[in-house]
């Protein structure tokens, strides 16, 4: 009897073991029911969201003028030799969605308009006239400059200048490095410092309007800027793009480089997060 009963106890031990299992299970899937259900309601939440001004923003986006494309955030496209390129196109070191907060001005106005309202995996065609991207081309852009510069070999420098630019104390005789050659220091004062500019005669040097030629006599240096069509260049007025050249001057087109052009713009909402109160 004694064994019957401990039979007896290990059945029902058993059976309350199954039972203790099976409520443990259905608590279980009942949790796992209710995440699925807020995670789905989340995403129905998240798809249903819209663009609005505040909002920080992520979208993948493809940028054409003429047909051409000129950036793109998809490095499939850029690395594609049969898409049609603007001249100069450059492959970027990295591509990644551009992301930024709506209403900030960090876009191009015209743009940030058109993405309000566009839910996430929404796509959208968007066409900007020059007059709401980077404005018309106008010939009062376009300016000289001298193809040719002169300067005596004898000139003065204020001695705060030469100290500054030299990081050292001027003395008759030695032999410093100016920008693009040596110079001799023939004489200092309270004031100044008088050198005599030394470049090699018939030699080139790198300067802001790009490659140049120095020739010179014994008073004098003429240099020639070369500077190459449809090169960028840095001038006192600024960023512009070599356009023409002649016998005396340079062509200098300060114009944006996407003025007068329709922009458009193939853009896809990635993600949206809505501003905070």
């Amino acid at each position: 009897m004694l064994q019957v009963r401990k039979e007896h106890h290990s059945t029902e031990a058993c059976r309350f073991s199954e039972k203790r299992e099976q409520g443990r299970m259905k608590i279980i899937l009942l949790i796992a029911i209710f995440f699925v259900g807020c995670i789905s309601e989340t995403t129905k939440i998240a798809e249903s969201q819209s663009v609005e001004m505040g909002d920080a923003v992520s979208i993948n986006y493809i940028a054409k003028i003429d047909g051409l494309v000129f950036d793109t955030s998809y490095e499939s496209v850029a690395s594609d030799a049969k898409i049609p390129k603007i001249e100069g196109f450059k492959p970027k070191a990295s591509y990644e969605p551009l992301n930024f907060t709506s209403g900030k001005g960090l876009m191009i106005p015209a743009l940030e308009k058109a993405l309000i309202g566009m839910k996430v995996g929404e796509k959208k065609e968007i066409s900007i006239p020059p007059e709401e991207a980077y404005g018309d081309w106008s010939p009062l852009y376009v300016l000289p400059a001298p193809k040719f510069y002169e300067l005596t070999r004898i000139g003065e420098i204020p001695l705060e200048e030469f100290r500054q630019g030299t990081g050292s104390e001027p003395k008759v005789d030695n032999i410093v490095k100016l920008r693009y050659w040596s110079g001799r220091i023939l004489n200092v004062s309270n004031e100044s410092v008088t050198l005599l500019h030394e470049p090699v005669n018939g030699s080139y040097v790198e300067t802001s309007m790009g490659q140049a030629a120095i020739t010179m006599n014994n008073t004098h240096i003429r240099i020639e800027v070369m500077p190459v069509i449809n090169s960028t260049v840095q001038t006192q007025f600024g960023t512009g793009r070599i356009v023409g050249i002649n016998e005396t001057s340079v062509l200098v087109d300060y114009n944006h480089p996407l003025a007068g052009k329709t922009l458009i713009f193939q853009v896809k909402v990635e993600k949206i997060i809505k501003a905070g109160p």
